[in-house]
């Protein structure tokens, strides 16, 4: 009495998701590009323009100053991401995002953390420059490479070579933009997020205080310049 029937797999990967997919990870390159020059050159653009002791000497604190140039980096990816989803929507490109579903604002609470950690990230680099250009070659340096060794650009994070494959999946910024993609690009629930929550946030906030404290070294060593 039993009944044989061939099935066949419902496709994955559509013409629509691959082109959301890459939508997504075009908003993770903007937040990797801007985060890491932004943080890097912080302070050193501002000295090199010859306003760094004019802020220092107006009530801006230095805290202000951070705060200022995260929001502008912020403001910057999110401006990235409207452009990039009416494009993919011109295109074709299946990113979907429901106002009154919480796992789709959280999908965009990770973009923000990707963004504060590369931000994080390039403030902790910007111990070792002295100059805005030297500041935004580094930056480069660093970035290019790890977009394609993070599972953020291509290739995805589950084709990568066993080492790089285990860095990527303790890297906050990775496990970040790909939750985002989960949810609104693959219909997820929060559970995607969830899971890797902890990792993201502590990493995230990790690298970030890191990068304030560096900051505040610099900052002094070339306020006394």
């Amino acid at each position: 009495k039993v009944k044989v029937k061939e099935v066949k797999p419902d496709t994955l990967m559509t013409k629509s998701t691959i082109l959301g997919w890459i939508i997504v990870a075009v908003v993770g390159i903007s937040a990797l590009f801007s985060g890491l020059i932004t943080g890097a050159t912080a302070i050193v653009e501002e000295k090199d323009y010859g306003t760094l002791h004019r802020i220092l000497a107006s009530p801006i604190t230095g805290w202000e100053l951070l705060l200022g140039k995260t929001f502008g980096v912020l403001f910057s990816v999110a401006i990235s991401g409207v452009v990039a989803a009416l494009v993919g929507a011109y295109v074709g490109a299946k990113v979907s995002f429901n106002f009154l579903e919480l796992e789709d604002w959280m999908a965009i609470v990770m973009l923000a953390l990707a963004t504060l950690f590369f931000t994080g990230l390039g403030l902790i680099l910007s111990i070792v420059v002295k100059t805005a250009k030297a500041a935004s070659g580094l930056a480069m340096a660093i970035a290019f490479p790890m977009m394609f060794t993070s599972g953020i650009w291509w290739p995805p994070r589950e084709m990568l070579p066993e080492p790089l494959k285990t860095f990527a999946s303790y890297n906050p910024a990775t496990l970040a933009i790909d939750a985002a993609r989960a949810v609104l690009v693959f219909n997820e629930g929060l559970d995607v997020i969830v899971q890797n929550l902890p990792i993201i946030a502590v990493g995230t906030v990790l690298i970030y205080v890191i990068g304030a404290i560096v900051y505040k070294m610099v900052l002094k060593k070339h306020a006394l310049m």
